[in-house]
C-alpha cells in the first residue's frame, strides 16, 4: 500500500524517537508510538482493530479511527493529516498524567 512512502524500521528506540521528532504527522497502529507522536506536538491519528485504541482517546492531539474505517479513503485521511497544524500538549493534561502515574506507583509500592 502506498510504496512511495517511506516506512522505517530499527531496532534501537532511540531511533523512533529521532524519527516521530522529525515527522509533521503520525499515522500510526501502536499505542506507544501514538502517544510519542501526541508527547511531541504531532497531529496523530491511531487506528487499529481492538480496544487498544481507547486506551490513547483522552490524549490530545489523538485521533482514533477503527482500521476499517481508515481503509475506506486513505488517501484522503492522509490529505486530511497534512492539513493539520502542531497540537500543543496543554499544562493541565501533563500534570494530570503525572499525578495519575505517581498515584499508581505509590500504591504499587506500598503493597
Amino acid at each position: 500500500m502506498l510504496p512511495e512512502v517511506p516506512r522505517f524500521f530499527s531496532t534501537s528506540w532511540q531511533d523512533y524517537l529521532d524519527a516521530y521528532s522529525r515527522c509533521r504527522f503520525a499515522i500510526v497502529n501502536r499505542v506507544h508510538g501514538a502517544v510519542v507522536s501526541a508527547a511531541m506536538g504531532k497531529p496523530v491519528l491511531l487506528t487499529g482493530n481492538d480496544t487498544r485504541l481507547l486506551t490513547a482517546a483522552e490524549v490530545p492531539g489523538i485521533r482514533i479511527m477503527p482500521a476499517s474505517d481508515a481503509g475506506r479513503d486513505f488517501e484522503g485521511l492522509v490529505e486530511d493529516m497534512h492539513n493539520l497544524h502542531p497540537v500543543p500538549v496543554p499544562a493541565a493534561f501533563i500534570q494530570k498524567t503525572r499525578e495519575n502515574y505517581l498515584n499508581l506507583l505509590r500504591s504499587a509500592l506500598s503493597s
